[in-house]
């Protein structure tokens, strides 16, 4: 078996200009790169990454954390693929981790059997056990979402949540609509507040009252949207509805359809984001583009244990939203 020495040599380089090579950790120039995979693919010579890893201290593995919502949604397929892209252009690779029973302490994080070089977390908690975890480790991370406060020295990266929501409300509100229902994401995580501000904001600025108790909580699945929907529909008080998302209006469709509620003529959606289900008629969104979300993350990530690059928290405009049919307008104020 072909060894890094025999590479070297045959190529008549140094062992670490042939590491460089394969490893892109410092500029080699064209010439003696292809002189060293030209020797390498003679001695039929491949890099052992773990051997690599070993000597550097390094798995070259990034964990990604998600959510368990039983299935995966089009967000989670944009982000991974953003995520796995980029590292491998550094590479590094991706290790996905799934928290089971909705329990925060994946298996790799809480046993150590399973080390990795930095952590990208998706959702975080205003009391997040994840990132308490690899705080107390030392394990670089950057956080998808608002750093809890406990926490806000971490590197973080976001779409403007306060922004979206805004936006949304004041969109409702200049078609008319004041008494606007919210089906807001669960009450433990950072976007949760943000959202919440946003929506406050639109109505302040239309000099519409806040009412606290148009504010719901959901968590992001089909069947508790149901029969939170069914409650907010019997009240027959709300002329608009805003969701967390295109999974929550699925279930605001669904109880509207079965109590002869039309949309929009009876009462408007808009969700907060989504691409999951095509609803009819089409519901207003926020579409986000998770895949850049992720190809952030991975190059902030790097960047940190690669460069030693100070922490940072970034605010991307990778969103947009979409007006359509389930929007309606009533008679303007």
């Amino acid at each position: 078996m072909s060894t890094i020495n025999d590479v070297s040599k045959l190529a008549g380089v140094s062992k670490s200009t042939v590491s460089n090579v394969f490893n892109n950790t410092k500029y080699v120039s064209e010439e003696i790169t292809d002189r060293v995979l030209k020797a390498a693919q003679e001695l039929n010579y491949y890099p052992n990454k773990l051997a690599t890893g070993l000597a550097n201290k390094k798995t070259y593995m990034i964990g990604l954390f998600l959510e368990n919502l039983g299935e995966f949604r089009s967000m989670h397929h944009q982000i991974i693929e953003g995520v796995a892209m980029k590292l491998n252009e550094f590479n590094y690779n991706v290790i996905l981790y799934i928290d089971r029973d909705n329990e925060k302490i994946p298996k790799g994080a809480k046993l150590r059997i399973e080390p990795i070089d930095g952590a990208i977390i998706l959702d975080p908690e205003i009391e997040d056990i994840r990132i308490k975890d690899f705080v107390s480790s030392g394990t670089p991370i950057v956080l998808v979402g608002k750093a809890p406060k406990s926490y806000e020295n971490l590197s973080s990266l976001d779409v403007d949540n306060i922004e979206i929501a805004y936006s949304a409300t004041k969109m409702l509100i200049k078609n008319g609509h004041e008494k606007i229902a919210f089906i807001n994401s669960k009450p433990n995580l950072t976007i949760t507040s943000d959202r919440l501000k946003g929506y406050i904001k639109a109505l302040s600025e239309n000099q519409i009252d806040f009412e606290p108790s148009y504010i719901y909580n959901c968590d992001n699945t089909i069947i508790k949207a149901k029969k939170l929907a069914g409650s907010i529909l019997e009240k027959g008080e709300f002329s608009a509805i805003i969701t967390e998302s295109d999974v929550v209006a699925l279930g605001v469709y669904e109880e509207a359809k079965s109590k002869g509620i039309n949309i929009p003529g009876d009462i408007s959606v808009f969700a907060l984001g989504g691409m999951d289900y095509f609803l009819t008629p089409e519901v207003s969104r926020v579409v986000v583009d998770y895949k850049k979300l992720g190809e952030a993350a991975a190059k902030q990530i790097t960047m940190i244990i690669d460069n030693n690059q100070q922490s940072s928290n970034l605010i991307l405009n990778e969103y947009k939203i979409i007006k359509t049919g389930s929007v309606g307008q009533v008679s303007i104020r």
